[in-house]
């Protein structure tokens, strides 16, 4: 369903889950980021 929604592919989102050890069968809702350079800062850590 957060692929569907997000326009992601369900591989894209497990990826992202994994990455962040987040479960998204047990959240409510979830909020995408609209911060362009968000695929960037996932990727790539932080800039310091």
């Amino acid at each position: 369903m957060m692929a569907k929604r997000s326009g992601l592919s369900k591989s894209t989102i497990g990826r992202i889950c994994r990455k962040f050890e987040t479960k998204q069968h047990r959240e409510d809702g979830v909020k995408l980021s609209n911060d362009p350079q968000l695929v960037d800062k996932v990727c790539n850590g932080p800039a310091d």
